[in-house]
């Protein structure tokens, strides 16, 4: 019944951690791709896959010590792991993971590696539990990476958002904003100062304004009055305000 109990669990066990390379495998390749790789990013990239061959060689296939026994040099692999998920991202870790178990499993079956005990069954178990443990850290590590990568880029854009909303409300320059069906949603106290509209006027308003335009004595007075107060020489106030009216027909807020 020992036997049994113990080759169940081998046989679970082996299960389990096939589902456990396999699936984020198949999630992060057939899933939507967020980056793509440059020159030299992928010069990076060689580098990073030689380096983890080479410890993979190292780690399970090069008895040191002048003996048939080699020595447990299979967490060599780790640092190479480790630097795929600090750099890359999950195509590229789960593809490193899949080397490090293929290398492990194939040497551990040909009698090579640390993993290559008397007991066959023995031999098994440790090459799984290497494999899960390894496996599991290196995807916790990139998902720690990843939301490090994410928190950041929102506390840089949370930094663009403040600065924009700076530059609008103390911009000399009349800003609206408006929805997809046209209607204005915000405008800035510039707005409000060369307009003579609040805030609270001109929002639900769409942008042909044609409403407020016919009850606007202040805007077009306080126009009038700047532009006659630029002008050199006696400029009628009828013409100013033919003037205005003009820049309100044309103004892109208007249209």
């Amino acid at each position: 019944m020992d036997d049994v109990a113990e080759l169940w669990l081998t046989w679970w066990l082996g299960d389990g951690i096939g589902v456990l390379i396999v699936t984020p495998l198949l999630l992060a390749w057939l899933g939507p791709k967020n980056t793509t790789l440059n020159k030299a990013n992928t010069l990076n990239l060689m580098l990073a896959y030689t380096l983890l061959i080479i410890t993979v060689y190292v780690g399970f296939g090069v008895p040191f010590g002048g003996g048939s026994d080699p020595l447990p040099l299979e967490f060599l692999v780790w640092p190479a792991l480790l630097l795929l998920a600090m750099i890359f991202n999950a195509q590229v870790v789960t593809v490193g993971i899949l080397i490090v178990a293929s290398v492990a499993a194939w040497q551990t079956a040909h009698g090579l590696g640390p993993f290559h005990l008397s007991s066959t069954n023995h031999s098994l178990l440790m090459l799984q539990l290497f494999v899960g443990v390894t496996a599991s850290t290196m995807m916790i590590v990139l998902g720690l990476v990843t939301e490090t990568k994410k928190s950041h880029q929102l506390e840089l854009e949370n930094k663009k958002l403040k600065l924009s909303s700076r530059v609008f409300s103390d911009t000399h320059e009349g800003i609206t904003i408006t929805d997809a069906d046209r209607l204005i949603v915000d405008v800035n106290p510039a707005f409000s100062n060369i307009t003579g509209y609040s805030r609270e006027e001109a929002i639900g308003q769409t942008r042909a304004f044609s409403a407020l335009v016919n009850k606007a004595p202040i805007f077009i007075r306080k126009c009038g009055n700047k532009l006659m107060n630029m002008t050199i020489g006696k400029v009628k106030f009828g013409i100013v305000e033919k003037v205005v009216r003009s820049m309100l027909s044309y103004s892109p807020f208007l249209h």
